[in-house]
């Protein structure tokens, strides 16, 4: 029996440090610590000259929401030039929230945390309709 209960107890553990809360950048700083599924627009991108790769997602620097990093040695995994090809696009990101500097960033090292999404797009107001 207590192998049973301790089999069901790792579970639930297991599953729940796995699990992902999903988020928009506006709601990071809310969710420090947390791994989360983030899904919003890149607004600017920045390779330094250190070989990091920068993406600000929420807004463009320095009102951004939140940081993409991509370190240098983990550069190589990733096809083309995220900080260019990634711009105005709307991405989904898998990785734990961090503060750096007062601000939330996610680190990633992986290819398979970041994927395209389909653009969010604001609805137009609807204008010329009688009540």
């Amino acid at each position: 029996m207590k192998k049973i209960l301790l089999s069901l107890f790792l579970l639930i553990s297991a599953t729940a440090s796995f699990s992902q809360v999903k988020i928009t950048a506006k709601e990071a700083p809310t969710h420090m610590g947390d791994s989360v599924e983030l899904t919003d627009q890149v607004y600017g991108g920045k390779l330094l000259n250190n070989g990091m790769t920068l993406l600000n997602l929420g807004e463009d620097f320095p009102n951004h929401l939140v940081t993409v990093v991509i370190k240098a040695e983990d550069r190589s995994k990733f096809s083309g030039k995220p900080e260019e090809e990634l711009v105005g696009k709307t991405v989904r990101i898998m990785g734990k929230i961090e503060e750096y500097k007062g601000k939330p960033q996610i680190i990633i090292v992986s290819p398979n945390q970041i994927s395209l999404m389909p653009n969010i797009k604001t609805p137009a107001p609807v204008t010329g309709i009688a009540n």
